[in-house]
């Protein structure tokens, strides 16, 4: 850009002063970040967007832009840093050439529409959180959430009389990872018997959702309930228990006591 430095090395002799705040030499660097003119801009997105901003280098600023923001923020940041490039050199235009002096108020609704403009044309998608939400509202962009790839209407059936229906399930944080289940026992009437959760520990997947169905067992072989309808989201347990799919080595003992019960 032409600043007065790029001006000066190309021979021409300038008297170089700030066009925007008037008081210092104008350098790329001071225009961009150092100048309070262009520090009110960034303290301003910072605030917007809840985060610290260091004004040292361009390469600093863009690292806010990191991967734990969702896709639609991240543009919205992104966006945001461009835009306030664009309208800090357009108020120095103004100022050296048409005497025009624009307020940072001026200078951030015009940043604002144009943040704006670029979210709501997206296609990128937000996490559903608050933060999001509200982030995404300042700035008056409509949301944009992940849809589900399909939708699969499930409806509970009751079981006959004198059986009770066994429902599990099973939750994982990482596979492995920390892991739990449980499961709800409930009678012809849909009326709830009972139910039980318990923490696993560091389990995949596939050993939680096995344990929980075989936990279900034994409570109900306790409970005297021996005509039982088990049903769980693990097509693999269902495989288990058909005999199609090998019984995890780490069940075998649980395994054999339940087909024991059955």
């Amino acid at each position: 850009m032409p600043t007065d430095e790029h001006l000066e090395s190309r021979g021409i002799i300038v008297v170089s002063m700030c066009s925007l705040y008037k008081s210092s030499v104008e350098t790329s660097n001071h225009i961009f970040l150092n100048c309070s003119f262009a520090m009110d801009m960034w303290n301003w997105i910072g605030f917007m967007f809840n985060t610290s901003i260091s004004t040292q280098s361009t390469f600093s600023i863009m690292l806010v832009c990191d991967q734990s923001n969702s896709p639609q923020v991240n543009l919205l940041l992104g966006a945001g840093i461009i835009n306030i490039v664009h309208i800090i050199w357009y108020c120095h235009n103004k100022s050296r050439f048409d005497n025009i002096n624009l307020s940072t108020r001026h200078a951030i609704s015009r940043i604002k529409v144009s943040v704006s403009l670029s979210g709501n044309t997206t296609k990128l998608c937000a996490n559903a959180s608050m933060n999001d939400f509200i982030l995404l509202r300042r700035f008056q962009v409509s949301i944009n959430y992940n849809k589900a790839p399909r939708v699969i209407e499930v409806i509970w059936s009751f079981p006959s009389p004198s059986w009770i229906k066994i429902n599990t399930s099973m939750a994982t944080h990482g596979s492995p990872g920390h892991a739990g289940g449980g499961g709800i026992f409930r009678d012809n009437s849909r009326l709830m018997l009972g139910c039980f959760a318990a923490y696993f520990g560091l389990q995949d997947s596939i050993f939680v959702e096995l344990l929980a169905a075989l936990m279900a067992i034994e409570i109900a072989h306790s409970k005297g309930w021996f005509n039982i309808w088990l049903e769980c989201d693990s097509t693999i347990v269902v495989a288990i228990f058909n005999g199609k799919v090998n019984v995890p080595w780490k069940q075998f003992k649980n395994w054999n006591h339940c087909r024991l019960l059955i």
